[in-house]
């Protein structure tokens, strides 16, 4: 059965709810007699009797339909499995929105996904048509499943039915009165024109300003990376190449909205690279070699403000990062290269796409550090302050809410200026990281 609203002025969607509760009323007495039910409508229809939807049909052009959209919202313990059943039971009804991002929203700004409150704040800008409370409790021994239907703009209740189940299962009968439910619910609710007024018309009031919101995220990686220096030092010309290393990454990020899922964020940022296991050959001048254990890492501080480029998350992001970077490279027993450090101020400019939605996140963006010696591992060169340009890249997927899984690839060039010639520094990471975002 298709299912179809349409963008015609009519009723308010709270207009519609006591008809929706009349409605849902009588279908839940016609259900405990489905055989008279089916007999009924087999009897109007050999009668030649047009039905609503067909009346509906024949009055709005088909280009203005629009299929409905479904929210289905979980309790806490509620198994996934019965969540995606109850998801696959109602897909003919209307497009079943992912829960994931709802409670994701939800849970940045300290809110429980299922409370009415919530619903009031997040729901007003999604356009969403209905909503479905779904929980799963134990009454006297026997597994049930609870769900409250709710209008899909302010979250007010229509219609909450109990039903049993078999452990995780929906039997065949409760999803047949489950989906006529559904059915019911979107053929009752109207969307009006706009969130406009719905406001005006809901006795509530509008839904509350949303509040400030912090968040910590977590990353941890692994993947490979590679050095390069090159420059004249008091022994003689000195030159680094590394073949590709394994590399570690871990960093932590604390992240400020002044307004929950506002446009204007700022960021914190402490990271850490380090190459694990470099082994480096010294090649002297009389010819003979020496292997010794080595190190290539880089640290950075940063603080960033990040603006989005419209209300919904979905949309576009710049951020602005200004910081403290460093990177360092040392080895066990002394060689040839001296242990040395570069570092000095850095800023990067960073772009945010996502790819779709919010699952799928790729920032691109340019960096720039004024780099200078720190210590006196290159003191012989007597280098001056250089530049160093590069950029990083990274591709990021959420696998749940508070999960998601991260490629990132960074990229510098470092030029100093010395008395004998510049000095040189690479350095390369690419690393796929685990993020924690609770």
């Amino acid at each position: 059965m298709r299912i179809a609203t349409t963008r015609r002025r009519g009723p308010s969607a709270l207009r519609a709810i006591p008809l929706a509760c009349g409605i849902l009323a009588a279908v839940g007495g016609m259900m405990t007699n489905p055989a008279r039910a089916q007999f009924t409508i087999d009897e109007a229809e050999s009668e030649g009797a047009p039905t609503g939807a067909e009346e509906l049909v024949e009055e709005v052009d088909e280009g203005d339909w629009e299929r409905p959209r479904i929210l289905v919202v979980r309790a806490p313990r509620t198994p996934d499995r019965l969540l995606r059943s109850l998801g696959e039971l109602i897909e003919p009804v209307g497009e079943v929105l992912s829960w994931r991002e709802f409670e994701r929203d939800a849970r940045r700004r300290g809110l429980a996904p299922t409370a009415d409150s919530t619903l009031e704040t997040l729901l007003p800008d999604r356009d969403i048509t209905l909503v479905i409370l779904v929980s799963r409790r134990v009454v006297r021994r026997q597994p049930v499943i609870r769900l409250s239907y709710r209008e899909g703009h302010f979250g007010t209740p229509l219609l909450t039915e109990v039903h049993p189940i078999s452990g995780d299962t929906i039997p065949e009968q409760i999803a047949e009165r489950i989906q006529a439910e559904a059915i019911l619910a979107v053929t009752a609710l109207t969307r009006p024109t706009t969130p406009q007024e719905m406001a005006r018309d809901n006795p509530r009031g509008p839904a509350p300003e949303a509040g400030a919101a912090v968040r910590f995220i977590v990353s941890a990686g692994a993947g490979v990376g590679t050095r390069g220096f090159r420059g004249p030092l008091s022994a003689g010309a000195v030159r680094l190449e590394t073949s590709l290393f394994p590399s570690a990454l871990m960093s932590i990020r604390t992240r400020y909205e002044p307004t929950a899922r506002g446009q204007l964020t700022f960021y914190g940022e402490l990271a850490y690279m380090t190459s694990i296991g470099l082994e480096t050959i010294d090649t002297r001048i009389d010819g003979s070699t020496r292997e010794t254990s080595s190190r290539s890492q880089r640290l950075d501080l940063a603080v960033g403000l990040g603006w989005r480029f419209g209300n919904r998350e979905t949309a576009t992001s710049l951020r602005l990062w200004l910081g403290w970077g460093s990177r360092i490279f040392d080895t066990e027993a002394p060689v040839s290269l001296p242990d040395y450090s570069l570092g000095g101020p850095t800023l990067s400019v960073r772009v945010t796409i996502p790819l779709g939605s919010l699952k799928y996140r790729l920032t691109l963006g340019p960096l720039a550090e004024w780099v200078f010696p720190i210590g006196d591992g290159l003191q012989t060169a007597s280098p001056d302050p250089g530049w160093a340009f590069g950029g990083t890249a990274s591709l990021r997927i959420d696998v749940t809410t508070a999960w998601a899984v991260e490629g990132l690839y960074r990229e510098s060039h470092a030029s100093l200026g010395a008395r004998l010639g510049d000095i040189v520094d690479v350095e390369r990471y690419g690393t796929l990281n685990l993020i924690y975002e609770p």
